[in-house]
């Protein structure tokens, strides 16, 4: 948001929690695809669906699936930090902003 207009705050934000919800949802249908992908597919069945209570080797195998969930999961926090460190920085000063329509409107006010 340090790269926004004053005026533009509330869009902005409300772009940011847009996308930060959208990432927590497709956070959960990867642990959750990846976890009924990796176990067979009567326990997935069984599991999701609450067919069963978690006892035994049903709660084993899908200990399995959220194993392989995590390890995708750490996968991507990796890229993802590493494609963070190597991005470029950039300098931003009160004359470099940019400014919008918007800003020269509610300038002339």
């Amino acid at each position: 948001m340090s790269g926004a207009p004053r005026e533009l705050y509330g869009s902005i934000s409300g772009l940011l929690r847009t996308l930060s919800n959208i990432g927590t949802l497709f956070s959960y249908v990867i642990a959750i695809s990846i976890a009924a992908l990796s176990i067979p597919r009567y326990i997935a069945f069984e599991v999701f669906l609450g067919v069963t209570k978690l006892e035994g080797g049903i709660s084993s195998k899908f200990l399995v699936g959220i194993h392989a969930a995590l390890i995708a999961s750490f996968f991507i926090l990796v890229a993802a930090g590493i494609s963070s460190l190597v991005r470029t920085k950039v300098v931003r000063s009160e004359e470099n902003t940019m400014k919008s329509p918007e800003s020269d409107y509610i300038a002339k006010k």
